[in-house]
């Protein structure tokens, strides 16, 4: 028999999945043995091609091997496992095409050859309910992009963010009951909604016109084309705000159980957020017609008056709150309802805007740094939360004894106000001073000091910047304060707690009987504002941004 003859030869299989997992499948293919053995003995086998990059050709394919190719292209050896589809959405029908090929010559043993290989679909996991999503998981799973929850009373999807120390909905609601159209019964559990007991909702359509009286809604697209649902208060708060005179406090409203409608007050903390809340323009109702188109506008549940609401508006390029009245047709996005207080947490990580409001001034605690298991005293100081000791993160300390030396982390957004990973400087101060090298130093009695470019996580460097300051070393939903909040807190230096040691500069550490501490407000091109402590004394200053510097954070 001529030794160059050979025969190819192969198999074809179509693969479709289909799945109505909102959240998707993976399939992988997988073999006990990436060989084909012979029946009749179970010991001769036929190999799978050598590895090569890009594949062979039919030309090519090696004699006495087998492998495979996907949607007609070259062909691979035939791997232990791998994932062969995958999608992170509900899907009719995924599909992809195999071929299963061998080349053999006279020299291989006659005889029947095989493998079992095995196909294994799995749904992802379902996506977080809404009800049941913790400010925890908030601030974990949506801290730098927004996370996908699933509302489950009408199984609509909505994306939330972690913004400002809260989590916010960036999608408005939708919800209008079981009726699927802008006129019925708004049937609410609740168990499921933001309300105290079931209860079923009548309502038309805000084309009808204005009524402080009935609950109405209208059903249509923002001017993005999404899917949208315009509510006017008596719908918005579940008909618990009714009447052309009403100043009561709203409780209940539309939102999901755990979510409700934000204050004035924490709706004007985001109007700086503005690409993080997401807003959409396509108007209001009034008058049983839509207008404004040009605008976006989310209630709120602050009272302005007995026939005004607070609301928060968007004009197309930036955010802002005032009051209006109840009867207009606008949005909803709801918030996550914190019910923690303070010391129903122990990390820095887990504080929250809403438990901050329940703290009176002078409220003090003990948090621990997650990221490193350092321990620090905050107080309550005219409506802000403080550190009233110095960060460390950085350095080798433990609990709350300081460490001295210079231990450098890896910083994660889960953890820190960062939005990428970012690691702890390994340099000292006193190398010398820097503008765009991160440079630290550690003492075991005050803590750390920074350069600038170490304390916003590299995000403020160069000999000429005066870029605002996002982000920074502080724990997640904290930051570095502003000029404006240090020098809010200067006739408070007993809560403070300030102390000396001074600050380093060209390498060296002076000024000892004085403190500072850094701000996130540019005082110039070189400098930022920093908090003294001097003569006993608490003032506002610049500090130039070579110089190694205390950190304090305020809760954001």
């Amino acid at each position: 028999m001529d030794p160059s003859s050979h025969t190819f030869d192969y198999k074809d299989l179509a693969v479709s999945v289909a799945t109505n997992n909102k959240t998707g499948y993976q399939l992988t293919m997988s073999t006990a043995s990436t060989s084909l053995i012979n029946t009749a003995d179970n010991t001769l086998t036929i190999p799978t091609l050598d590895a090569l990059s890009g594949g062979y050709t039919t030309a090519t394919f090696q004699t006495n091997k087998w492998g495979y190719s996907k949607d007609s292209g070259n062909y691979f050896p035939f791997p232990a496992s791998e994932l062969l589809l995958q999608n992170t959405t509900a899907t009719n029908g995924d599909n992809t095409d195999l071929r299963f090929a061998t080349k053999i010559d006279y020299t291989q043993p006659s005889g029947t050859y095989k493998t079992t290989i095995s196909f294994n679909a799995v749904t992802n996991p379902l996506v977080d309910y809404i009800q049941d999503f913790t400010p925890d998981m908030c601030r974990t799973l949506a801290s730098t992009d927004d996370y996908t929850v699933v509302d489950k009373r009408d199984d609509n999807d909505y994306t939330v963010r972690y913004i400002n120390g809260n989590c916010w909905m960036t999608q408005n609601l939708r919800y209008i009951g079981d009726t699927g159209s802008a006129s019925g019964s708004m049937i609410m559990k609740a168990a499921t909604s933001n309300i105290s007991t079931d209860t079923t909702i009548a309502y038309a359509d805000l084309t009808v016109g204005n009524t402080d009286d009935h609950a109405e809604i209208a059903t249509g697209v923002d001017n993005n084309g999404d899917s949208t649902v315009w509510y006017n208060y008596a719908a918005a708060s579940a008909m618990t705000i009714t009447g052309s005179s009403n100043s009561d406090p709203q409780q209940y409203d539309v939102c999901p159980t755990g979510w409700r409608l934000p204050s004035n007050t924490e709706q004007s903390s985001i109007i700086s957020y503005v690409s993080q809340f997401n807003p959409v323009t396509g108007g209001y109702y009034l008058g049983g017609a839509l207008g404004g188109t040009g605008s976006g506008n989310w209630w709120a549940s602050t009272v302005g008056s007995a026939s005004y609401r607070y609301r928060l508006y968007y004009d197309g390029s930036s955010l802002g709150a005032s009051n209006y009245y109840r009867y207009y047709g606008y949005y909803v996005r709801c918030i996550l309802n914190d019910s923690r207080t303070i010391s129903d947490i122990t990390t820095m990580q887990e504080i929250s805007l809403q438990i901050v409001a329940k703290m009176t001034n002078g409220d003090t605690a003990t948090l621990k740094d997650s990221r490193d298991g350092q321990e620090y005293t905050v107080a309550k100081i005219n409506g802000n939360l403080w550190m009233t000791r110095n960060l460390a993160i950085g350095c080798d300390g433990s609990s709350s004894t300081y460490g001295s030396n210079i231990s450098s982390r890896t910083l994660l957004p889960s953890g820190s106000n960062i939005a990428s990973a970012w690691s702890t400087p390994t340099n000292s101060l006193t190398l010398g001073d820097d503008y765009t090298d991160s440079r630290m130093e550690c003492s075991s009695t005050y803590g750390a000091w920074y350069n600038y470019a170490a304390a916003s996580a590299g995000t403020i460097t160069g000999s000429s910047n005066t870029s605002a300051q996002v982000y920074d070393i502080c724990p997640a939903g904290w930051r570095l304060p502003t000029n404006s909040e240090q020098s809010s807190i200067t006739s408070y230096s007993s809560e403070y707690s300030p102390i000396t040691g001074g600050t380093y500069y060209a390498g060296a550490l002076g000024a000892t009987e004085d403190g500072y501490w850094l701000s996130s407000t540019s005082y110039s091109a070189t400098e930022r504002y920093i908090l003294v402590w001097r003569n006993s004394r608490l003032y506002a200053d610049g500090g130039i941004r070579v110089s190694g510097v205390y950190v304090r954070c305020v809760a954001k």
